[in-house]
């Protein structure tokens, strides 16, 4: 394989991976969110145990270790993708008047 092509997967991979991290993020807090006022029922309550999943998922993510791998480079990916497509131009032959003689 060429290096253009692993280098083109590794950053579809790294991006998949950042915004299946943010999605991970963005659930764990929702689910915190509505779950707080919940009917505890003991000790071992499947609630309260996946609120401590959840809260461990974001405490983990708010390490930086983890923030540094899954969000610089989807921002990467991210700032890539505006910088190439501000490349692309919208300019047509009519736009910059061409004139087009037969």
């Amino acid at each position: 394989m060429s290096d253009s092509r692993v280098s083109k997967s590794f950053r579809i991979t790294a991006g998949i991976m950042s915004v299946m991290m943010l999605v991970i993020m963005l659930l764990s807090s929702l689910y915190i969110a509505s779950e707080t006022d919940h009917e505890c029922t003991g000790d071992e309550c499947p609630v309260c145990s996946c609120l401590d999943q959840c809260d461990n998922t974001l405490h983990q993510a708010y390490d930086g270790t983890v923030m540094l791998i899954a969000v610089v480079p989807f921002f990467l990916l991210l700032f890539s993708v505006i910088s190439t497509t501000s490349e692309l131009s919208d300019e047509t032959l009519v736009s910059v008047k061409v004139r087009m003689n037969n």
